[in-house]
């Protein structure tokens, strides 16, 4: 009996060992790989997949900008595409809604950047469904991108996964600060210009506006902080009534 179990033990560690000793051929023939570090083979790969991300996350913040928060753009807007904000009633995207939006253009713009890897000859990559999720943290948007690809470069197969943008672009403030400016209108269904200065003042950014319609008003929030560039991010409001004189007060 305890032969048996000799012979049993014996034939485990064997096992064991082969496998051991075959996970370790493949890993220092360059089959597969361990780690974050990327292999010298397909970091070209990896910089590309990263370089589209960035420019395609680049280009979702500042195409959400123009939508006032949405994409595709809402169907509740001005005749020139400007976002109501406030139309009868609130229309304010949530936090959630612009993430959701900043995920789906990435999704369907980031492929154009990619362009079927045209650009590597020497490596043949296969791609799956690419998965995009956006957060939206303080003074930042951080995104995540599920992108499982298979590269083959001579013998050797490499996988890639995982890749990540992160831009400095405050839309959490200029989302709050959105919110102030339609309260304001709203109470007073005119355009508040002390609140617009105290805002302006508090946040560090400038806002205009200007007289779409007779009963709209357009706003554009500019904050120099964001992109190292002046971003721009627009919605209207709708007023609840129209008089014959201008509606602009003080608080």
């Amino acid at each position: 009996m305890n032969k048996k179990k000799g012979q049993v033990s014996f034939f485990i560690i064997l096992g064991v060992v082969i496998v051991a000793f075959i996970g370790l051929y493949l890993f220092l023939s360059g089959k597969i790989y361990l780690g974050k570090s990327i292999p010298l083979d397909i970091q070209p790969v990896h910089s590309f997949v990263s370089m589209c991300l960035e420019q395609s996350t680049r280009e979702a913040v500042i195409a959400i900008g123009f939508g006032g928060g949405y994409y595709p753009r809402s169907a509740q807007a001005t005749s020139s595409g400007v976002v109501y904000f406030f139309n009868d009633e609130n229309n304010i995207p949530s936090k959630k809604m612009i993430e959701e939006s900043l995920s789906l253009y990435i999704q369907e713009f980031m492929p154009f950047c990619i362009d079927d890897f045209a650009d590597f000859k020497d490596i043949n990559v296969s791609a799956d469904a690419m998965k995009v999720t956006t957060q939206i943290s303080e003074d930042s948007v951080v995104v995540h991108a599920n992108y499982p690809l298979s590269v083959v470069k001579g013998k050797s197969v490499y996988t890639l996964e995982n890749f990540e943008s992160s831009l400095h672009v405050r839309l959490d403030t200029i989302m709050a600060v959105s919110e102030k400016i339609v309260k304001e209108h709203v109470r007073a269904n005119a355009v508040c210009i002390d609140c617009l200065g105290r805002f302006s003042d508090e946040y560090g950014i400038v806002i205009a506006f200007d007289d779409y319609e007779e009963d709209t008003t357009i706003y554009t929030i500019l904050d120099e902080y964001s992109l190292n560039e002046t971003y721009a991010f627009i919605f209207a409001i709708k007023s609840s009534e129209v008089t014959n004189e201008k509606n602009i007060f003080g608080d």
